[in-house]
């Protein structure tokens, strides 16, 4: 090779180095400007979940309408997977909530079988008013 070739070696590198270095850069706050920080979709997600989420009261409520609906009467229980339509995060709470409000009660024998309460029974039909029981 010629000597120029060679002494212009180094530089070339040199150069290649540094365009390489600034696509790098390039793609990379292309990147993180067409997709937001986790942190902020995190929230966004939370936020919207936030927004569709029931609070306790609800979801008791909806467990005391599925009770309604097949005509319990007061005294009388329903098993687990009866309510199959109260989302899975959301029925713990409701249970949690309608056990406090002396709304139902938890078999001692069978942690899956819910008892209606007298109380439960009335706030239900002030709730569902077209479910009678016959």
């Amino acid at each position: 090779l010629s000597d120029k070739v060679v002494e212009a070696i180094p530089a070339l590198k040199e150069a290649a180095s540094e365009i390489a270095h600034q696509a790098a850069e390039k793609t990379s706050q292309m990147a993180s400007d067409a997709l937001p920080h986790r942190s902020t979709r995190a929230a966004n997600e939370a936020s919207e979940i936030g927004d569709k989420a029931a609070s306790d009261e609800e979801v008791g409520r909806q467990i005391l309408g599925i009770f309604m609906r097949h005509r319990i009467p007061a005294g009388g229980t329903l098993q687990r997977n009866i309510f199959f339509d109260v989302r899975d995060g959301d029925f713990q709470r409701g249970m949690n909530t309608a056990v406090a409000n002396n709304w139902i009660t938890i078999d001692l024998r069978n942690r899956y079988r819910y008892e209606l309460t007298a109380r439960g029974y009335a706030v239900g039909r002030l709730d569902h008013p077209a479910t009678r029981l016959v």
